[in-house]
């Protein structure tokens, strides 16, 4: 089994690429994605939101993405970026 860097599955869905074999029925989903927790950030079907409140939700998910973006560049240049170099052939 490999072991994909943490920040895979953004590029990889982003890319289009399946999670699973797409003639089978996933067997769970997983609402805890960035998409899905920025979603939850809209009004409901039936609950009245004026533009404030459309405004208000609208700057709640640039913080929410903001941060993780920020976090995963925080990650990555500490992670990735002191990772020693290969060891060369002999």
């Amino acid at each position: 089994m490999t072991r994909d860097p943490p920040d895979s599955g953004f590029a990889f869905s982003r890319a289009g690429v399946a999670q699973y074999d797409t003639k089978a029925s996933p067997r769970y989903a997983s609402r805890t994605d960035l998409g899905s927790r920025v979603g939850g950030l809209n009004p409901r079907w039936n609950e009245a939101a004026t533009d404030a409140d459309l405004d208000e939700r609208f700057r709640r998910a640039m913080a929410l993405t903001g941060s993780e973006f920020l976090e995963s560049v925080d990650y990555i240049s500490k992670v990735r970026g002191s990772a020693p170099s290969p060891v060369p052939r002999s």
